[in-house]
């Protein structure tokens, strides 16, 4: 595993990527084909922290240049986060070059295999390490594996360890290992600043009841408003799960991340008891979408009437919001100008979410 990734660490960005995102940070419209021929002499090594910094500076990578560039790395093209950000960020890529890239990201380099083989190391360590730590709980050792989650340097590692704090009482322990999430996060992916932001709502509402002396079972109306909101639009991180898991113990609604079937991704519903689901529907299609999203609604008295229908992206802004009049409504939306991507939509009354789903918008 070390020898991979010595050889790995060397070929990205020549070898010193700290570097080369000054100089692209840096260049000016001048430096354009320096910069360019720079870029494609170290391809398929670029790393992810240049690629967003060169996406994000057109006025010295014209798209067409970023293009060139990135077609030359394909194992960038496999992070759909970072195709998504190429739709999204303030001067967008034409479709038409984001649809090419799309095609150009399934070539193999040997940049790939590398990090095919340092994936399998790692999740062997992975599953050696998570074996060790288990059988240290399991004999008692809680020292031993508290020990082992504070040589890893990961965000997972300081929640675990966040949490391990905040069940034993030491809130200034806790509280330091929440602050170190904000060092991690990588500004730019929107996935990992969500992670870090909805575990400091999931944190305080925890410390809360811990500090509080009370049990899940007595949250207040506010509290399970919020973690049913970091449920609901942020089940992909650390936080939802765990709202996820506290809300199906003291609710009647449960909550899951059933496999998806779009090839390892994750597919979100909220469901209610089974008598009250088969009497009321909500249908969101095409899914996925293009032009034209289609949202038809029936309900009956057996659940709290419906008050809005809402539409968000990934990182939880509001988009779409219809109000509901009627028991039977149908309604249109154009989604053209929508980003591609993925979007939570929620069905909500006046003091909860009722029901929610994934849905997916392409051009």
């Amino acid at each position: 595993m070390a020898d991979l990734k010595f050889i790995y660490l060397s070929l990205i960005d020549d070898g010193d990527t700290q570097t080369l995102q000054d100089d692209v940070e840096l260049a000016w419209t001048d430096d354009t084909w320096v910069m360019r021929d720079k870029l494609l002499n170290i391809s398929p090594y670029v790393s992810a922290k240049v690629a967003y910094e060169m996406a994000d500076k057109t006025t010295v990578f014209p798209h067409a240049v970023a293009f060139e560039v990135l077609v030359e790395n394909p194992d960038l093209l496999k992070d759909t986060k970072f195709i998504k950000y190429l739709t999204t960020k303030a001067d967008p890529m034409p479709d038409y070059l984001v649809n090419l890239l799309y095609l150009s990201r399934d070539e193999s380099s040997f940049r790939t295999e590398l990090l095919s083989q340092m994936n399998t190391a790692r999740i062997a360590k992975a599953q050696a390490e998570d074996a060790i730590m288990k059988l240290y709980i399991s004999q008692g050792n809680h020292g031993a594996a508290y020990d082992m989650l504070e040589t890893k340097d990961c965000s997972i590692c300081d929640m675990l360890l966040a949490e391990e704090a905040l069940e034993s009482g030491d809130f200034v322990l806790a509280d330091s290992y929440v602050s170190s999430l904000d060092s991690r996060k990588f500004i730019k992916d929107p996935v990992s600043t969500a992670e870090v932001a909805q575990y400091g709502r999931w944190y305080a509402i925890h410390k809360n009841v811990v500090q509080t002396g009370r049990t899940w079972e007595e949250l207040t109306s506010a509290e399970v408003l919020e973690l049913e909101d970091i449920a609901l639009t942020y089940f992909f991180t650390t936080a939802g799960k765990k709202a996820m898991s506290v809300l199906s113990a003291v609710t009647d609604n449960g909550y899951f991340i059933p496999p998806a079937y779009d090839g390892g991704g994750f597919e979100f519903r909220a469901f209610l008891k089974e008598d009250e689901a088969s009497q009321d529907f909500i249908q969101v299609y095409p899914n996925p979408a293009t032009n034209i999203i289609n949202v038809e609604l029936e309900y009956t008295q057996s659940i709290k009437s419906p008050r809005k229908f809402q539409i968000k992206d990934a990182l939880g802004r509001l988009i779409y919001e219809e109000d509901i009049l009627s028991k039977e409504q149908v309604f249109s939306i154009n989604s053209t100008n929508w980003a591609q991507g993925t979007y939570i939509y929620s069905l909500m009354s006046k003091d909860e979410i009722l029901k929610t789903g994934k849905l997916e918008v392409i051009h």
